[in-house]
């Protein structure tokens, strides 16, 4: 008898156990992705979120320090432009030195000639 109730409890817990993986199969593909990610997933693709729109802002605000001198001369105008190359360089070089990955992305464009542009 001992051996019997083992039995029948050891049965009883695999058939939730089918139960459930027959639910998981059945949902195999048909989930949503986004309730299944993880939330420091989710965390991180929101701080990449802040990044783009805070250089966004950051962008926005050059091409407005740039047109705020258009009057002046180009001269002028380049030398501005250079400065703000050396700070972004120096900045763009400092995160890259901080950070523990790296990717780098190199796309290709041609124009009508289907000459490329790079």
């Amino acid at each position: 008898m001992k051996h019997l109730s083992e039995k029948c409890k050891k049965n009883q817990e695999e058939s939730k156990t089918h139960k459930g993986n027959s639910v998981k199969l059945a949902m195999f593909g048909r989930a949503n992705i986004a309730s299944q990610l993880s939330g420091s997933y989710r965390v991180g693709i929101a701080r990449h979120n802040e990044d783009v729109d805070s250089n966004r802002a950051k962008f926005s605000r050059i091409i407005d320090c740039v047109t705020v001198f258009k009057g002046t001369s180009s001269t002028i105008q380049n030398e501005l432009l250079d400065c703000m190359l050396v700070i972004m360089r120096k900045h763009i070089v400092e995160e890259i030195k901080s950070a523990d990955f790296l990717a780098i992305e190199a796309n290709e464009t041609t124009d009508m000639s289907q000459q490329s542009q790079c």
